[in-house]
């Protein structure tokens, strides 16, 4: 026995002093060494429920505090080791978390009918029946569920004895009509439930469509900046810029203008003129212009093939980039093909016009290309003007019309023969042995992804009229595209099995 419990009088045991208690509080004991038989049915109530356990809860709670308290103040020097045994003994276990717990559980009782009965006066009053017996009944419910005090309850659930435990049976089981107004209050509540999630779904649904909307707006003010660089801006900027070195040779002078003077200028002006232009830009080489596709601009040279693809005649970032000579050409003009690249802008720029000698007009009005350099001028007659694919065709083959030199007279003729087959006009322009050409390059995507429109002039002779005879010129109705091009227009290649050039 511990110093704590020798304190307490020796003649008065716990039993006892528990035993007097509850008899002094009339308080059914039960046995010490079994559970009571209600236990495993213990009585959860709705104090709101009904009036009568309400009252039956709340005085029993007042007794067992009672006795609580006294207990308390008897063993207030009994170390918690035998107090919780004792308390064991006798079920009267005092647990202030679960204290916790039952008022929290209580409370969300509370709420849940304090909701019922305010959706209950919600709808009697705006119910379209006038019933005196559905007023009786309101004011019934209002009295059988009173709105309970804010006080704590008990600790734990004390078991009434089996008369008081029948009261309880019959006054607790609420009447078949409350039971009816009770079933769609409580799922109305489940209901309530059910939907908070899917409003949660529903405003993350809407988040998303907001982001979602707001990427779409930026994604079409972005094409819409876009178009606008690519139509308006950039050509103007290109435009400009053309404008500015045309000034170099004629200030606002067309291209047939510009042949003319070109023609008749003297040796000293050309060489300030063209000295003036290698001051601007070192890598100038030639001036190019090609009357019936608006063509009149400068040509560079350099070590790539990319420095001008996005730098202007200036040095500045530009869509058009510049006119240049293939980095492969050694001696530009003097190799047996010199190749020429220039972009295809959507407002005709660069050698964006090209397409135009499509027409077999614009090649009557037009059937010439010239090229000024410091010290010659050359004059070429357009022989062909065709479409090819600068990506291999299924089984690899790439119509290669980029190279330098080629090694055999046969295989020039052999060369001059395909691109006549695959021209969208007859141009009627011969060809002989040590002709030399030019080519000019640029993209042409309408019907093939990575299409090339190419236009291949030769060089008039020493001893030709520049003049071209354009009376025998007509489209040619049988000409020869890329596979790709019958790929897309879903047509059969009559040329598939065709004998294939291959620069050698």
């Amino acid at each position: 026995m511990s110093d704590k419990e020798k304190e307490l009088p020796q003649e008065e045991s716990f039993e006892d002093i528990f035993s007097s208690l509850r008899e002094k509080y009339n308080l059914e004991p039960f046995g010490s060494d079994e559970k009571p038989a209600q236990e495993e049915e213990k009585v959860f109530y709705n104090p709101q429920e009904d009036s009568e356990i309400d009252d039956f809860f709340k005085s029993r709670e007042e007794d067992y505090v009672a006795l609580y308290e006294e207990v308390d103040a008897k063993m207030s020097g009994v170390d918690d080791e035998a107090l919780q045994k004792e308390a064991e003994v006798f079920n009267l276990e005092f647990k202030k978390e679960e204290k916790k717990e039952e008022t929290e559980e209580q409370q969300e009782y509370e709420d849940i009918y304090s909701q019922s009965d305010k959706e209950m006066e919600y709808e009697d009053i705006y119910s379209n029946s006038s019933d005196a017996a559905v007023e009786e009944e309101d004011t019934s419910v209002e009295e059988v569920l009173p709105v309970k005090e804010e006080t704590d309850p008990p600790a734990i659930a004390i078991i009434p004895s089996e008369s008081e435990n029948k009261t309880v049976e019959e006054t607790s089981a609420p009447s078949e009509e409350h039971k009816e107004e009770q079933i769609p209050v409580v799922a109305e509540n489940e209901a309530e439930e059910e939907e908070k999630p899917k409003k949660k779904k529903s405003s993350t649904g809407e988040i998303i469509r907001k982001i979602i909307f707001v990427i779409s707006i930026i994604a079409l003010i972005g094409s819409v900046a876009w178009l606008v660089n690519d139509y308006f801006i950039q050509p103007y900027l290109i435009s400009r810029e053309n404008s500015e070195i045309a000034e170099f040779i004629a200030p606002d002078a067309k291209p047939e203008e510009i042949v003319e003077k070109l023609n008749n200028i003297s040796e000293e002006e050309k060489t300030v003129t063209f000295d003036a232009l290698k001051e601007a830009n070192p890598d100038f080489k030639a001036w190019i212009v090609v009357p019936g596709a608006d063509i009149s601009l400068p040509v560079v040279k350099t070590s790539n093939n990319s420095k001008y693809l996005r730098k202007n005649f200036s040095g500045k970032y530009s869509v058009g980039g510049t006119v240049f000579i293939d980095c492969n050409n050694s001696s530009p003009f003097n190799d047996r093909n010199t190749i020429i690249y220039g972009h295809h802008m959507r407002d005709g720029s660069m050698f964006g016009s090209i397409k135009k000698y499509k027409n077999v007009n614009t090649f009557k009005a037009n059937p010439n290309v010239y090229v000024y350099t410091e010290n010659n001028s050359y004059v070429y007659k357009i022989f062909s003007v065709f479409l090819t694919d600068a990506n291999p065709s299924a089984d690899g083959y790439i119509f290669n019309y980029t190279f330098k030199n080629l090694s055999s007279e046969e295989n020039f003729a052999a060369f001059m023969e395909e691109i006549r087959l695959r021209s969208y006009i007859n141009t009627g322009v011969d060809y002989q042995e040590g002709d030399r050409i030019i080519t000019l390059s640029t993209c042409e995507k309408d019907v093939v992804k990575n299409g090339r429109l190419v236009l291949v002039a030769r060089l008039v002779r020493e001893d030709e009229d520049e003049a071209v005879d354009t009376s025998a010129a007509k489209s040619n109705s049988n000409q020869k595209f890329p596979d790709a091009w019958y790929a897309r227009k879903k047509q059969s290649n009559p040329y598939k099995n065709a004998i294939r050039w291959y620069a050698q």
